[in-house]
């Protein structure tokens, strides 16, 4: 029956039958009791946006449903350390040596459905990736990436994998972009095959290197961008060949070094390991009970541009890493309080569907899932290796 209006079809019902006219779905439901006809009308448009949007279809009616965690596949047989999106797809770099069951030696990627290797891989650890240039940019503890030289700090275009200008002497920790440039972070004091000494951060514009200034005086920490400054964390009490004071949390403005405020109490073994800017401030958390000279912080808190401002009271742990998702703040780390990964809405800590059974190491948002890797075996009530999404 051709249809040319909603009329026609409230006008002509047939028994039990689902008619769809532009963006409505009319449906006929003849009953046997009375013997007549009860036409309903969906719009297109709203359904979709329910279905996408956390709800779901039970017995034609549209309920709430509860978020859950779910596998990726078979998972990873050993740890992810961080990842990153591109082009739709989910990149993870870690510790492991097969992806979905296949053989992915420490990078792989994720479509949704399947994993898939980035080429022969790397040689060893890779603790970080991001996007630079429209490539994949991971690093971390190799001196191979696909089978040739890269010394700590490679890229993939998709097919093959290369050095970035003659790598850095050590192992890289962290990476984010700043100024459209890529920033490193590490144990390393020497980027572009030895010829520029860069103590443990560097910089790179796709074509050469440069350090920034003298850097820091010991390995960083976490590291963010905020209010168009490069912030790092870690556990120094100096930074830019000592010339700066700062404690445990430092700001580069693209030509100079600066502390912030007292900084963080890094006294013993305390440290700075993530940031990252949520509601206009800049989160900060680690091993520390205290910032700027003793105001008492438990392990995280937060700098809005002039002071450090509690977070609730704390938590029993330092997290490793932040994303923010729906106007809310996630990550994962040794929280054990909440089963390694917190949800901050500005207010309050929960945990997240009922959180994990080991430390996170990594947590990110993928096709509009929040994803979270790290030494665990199980999410939430499910069974799942390393990596999984809620």
């Amino acid at each position: 029956m051709e249809i040319n209006s909603l009329d026609e079809i409230f006008l002509n019902p047939n028994k039990n039958s689902i008619l769809i006219y532009q963006d409505t779905i009319a449906i006929s439901e003849f009953n046997q009791d009375d013997e007549s006809f009860h036409t309903y009308q969906v719009n297109l448009n709203q359904l979709k946006f329910a279905l996408n949007n956390g709800f779901k279809l039970v017995n034609t009616q549209v309920e709430n449903a509860q978020p859950k965690w779910t596998s990726l596949g078979f998972g990873l047989n050993l740890y992810p350390y961080d990842f990153t999106v591109l082009n739709n797809e989910l990149y993870v770099v870690g510790d492991f040596t097969e992806a979905g069951g296949i053989p992915a030696q420490r990078a792989a990627k994720w479509n949704g459905l399947n994993w898939a290797a980035l080429g022969s891989g790397l040689n060893a650890f890779a603790f970080t990736t991001l996007v630079f240039n429209n490539k994949i940019v991971a690093g971390g503890s190799f001196t191979q990436a696909g089978g040739s030289p890269a010394n700590y700090i490679a890229e993939w275009d998709g097919t093959n994998w290369t050095e970035l200008g003659g790598g850095v002497n050590g192992d890289v920790y962290n990476s984010i972009i700043y100024n459209n440039k890529l920033v490193l972070t590490g144990n390393f004091t020497s980027v572009s095959g030895g010829a520029i000494s860069a103590n443990y951060i560097a910089e790179w514009d796709g074509v050469n290197w440069t350090p920034l200034s003298n850097g820091v005086d010991t390995i960083p920490g976490g590291i963010a961008v905020y209010n168009n400054e490069l912030y790092v964390g870690g556990s120094f009490f100096t930074v830019d060949g000592g010339a700066v004071s700062a404690t445990g949390l430092a700001k580069w403005n693209g030509n100079n070094w600066s502390a912030v405020s007292g900084g963080i109490d890094i006294s013993g073994l305390n440290f700075v390991s993530a940031m990252e800017v949520y509601n206009n401030n800049l989160v900060i958390s680690g091993q520390f009970s205290s910032v700027s000279g003793g105001i008492p912080m438990n392990n995280i808190t937060q700098w809005n541009g002039t002071n450090f401002l509690p977070l609730s009271s704390g938590l029993n742990g330092n997290l490793n890493s932040f994303t923010v998702i729906n106007d809310k703040l996630y990550g994962g780390g040794s929280v054990s309080d909440y089963n390694y990964l917190i949800e901050w809405n500005g207010i309050s800590f929960t945990g997240v569907g009922g959180g994990m059974n080991g430390v996170v190491y990594t947590v990110g948002l993928y096709n509009n899932h929040l994803i979270a890797g790290g030494n665990f075996s199980q999410a939430g009530d499910i069974s799942v290796n390393y990596i999984a999404k809620y």
